[in-house]
């Protein structure tokens, strides 16, 4: 039980910029919405909160390549050291360990 207590999941730093990116993203939405009332202008939504929603986007976009890419590899890793495993292994097979570890390039 103390164990568990111990043991936290760390955050990766991917997760925690696209955390504050949100944020920040909501936070400059709702001032622009504050300067659009007070001032009686829609000039702020224009732009900054377009880009704003843009660079979210693109930090999206990137944050789920980078997961894809991790994760191949972990599959492609696994898969092969499941099968070294096995004893006996045939030409086929060792084919296929060999393309699977070409696919990690």
């Amino acid at each position: 039980m103390e164990k568990e207590k111990k043991f936290k999941k760390k955050w990766e730093t991917s997760k925690i910029l696209l955390f504050i990116n949100v944020i920040v993203a909501i936070i400059i939405t709702f001032f622009s919405m504050y300067c659009c009332i007070t001032l009686e202008t829609a000039e702020p939504l224009y732009y900054t909160v377009p880009s704003v929603f843009v660079e979210v986007a693109s930090a999206t976009g990137f944050y789920y390549w980078k997961a894809k890419n991790e994760n191949k590899v972990k599959m492609v890793l696994s898969s092969v050291e499941e099968m070294t495993k096995m004893e006996g292994l045939t030409e086929e097979e060792t084919r296929v360990l060999e393309v699977l570890i070409g696919t990690l390039d």
